[in-house]
């Protein structure tokens, strides 16, 4: 991956664990601008030119059983994407950072859920649905929905998230 890998794990992990979305966003503002490490921007990049290691990263590189935590990881890996629409280039760091906290505190989320099971998975669960429902929101805000959508049905055609073809 282009760049510390590590840093977007960091960049998920202190998302998560922020008391709100305002301190998640100066975070994520702060990795984008290479706070923990070489930034977040590398990595993100190398996800858009493979998509399938969005699930992976996203997972921890676990396979969920229940289909409910696979659901979550596709969403919320699809949410990381909007990293790769051409609209995300006209956004500045601190819109940037406003769109992603959300996301990538939900993949980290994700990845306690997938990783834990039992009781607190489901706690990680209920706080992922809601953090992937903001991340679409702020999303939306950004004008990158429609686009998101486009990015998803072609890369889907191609086969490189799973269920190719249509």
């Amino acid at each position: 991956m282009g760049g510390d890998p590590g840093s977007l794990i960091r960049a998920m992990m202190e998302a998560y664990w922020s008391d709100d979305l305002r301190e998640a966003e100066a975070k994520v503002e702060a990795a984008l601008n290479g706070a923990f490490g070489s930034g977040i921007e590398g990595p993100l990049r190398e996800l858009c030119l493979n998509p399938a290691r969005t699930l992976e990263v996203v997972s921890g590189g676990r396979v969920p059983r229940e289909p409910r935590d696979r659901a979550l990881v596709a969403f919320a890996a699809t949410v990381l994407l909007v990293g790769c629409t051409e609209g995300w280039r006209r956004l500045d760091r601190r819109f940037k950072a406003r769109v992603l906290a959300p996301a990538l505190a939900a993949c980290y989320g994700v990845r306690l859920a997938v990783s834990n099971g039992g009781g607190a998975a489901g706690a990680h669960r209920v706080r992922v649905h809601l953090l992937l429902e903001e991340a679409a929101r702020r999303a939306g805000e950004a004008g990158l929905l429609g686009e998101l959508r486009r990015l998803v049905d072609s890369i889907r055609a191609e086969g490189a998230l799973g269920g190719g073809g249509r």
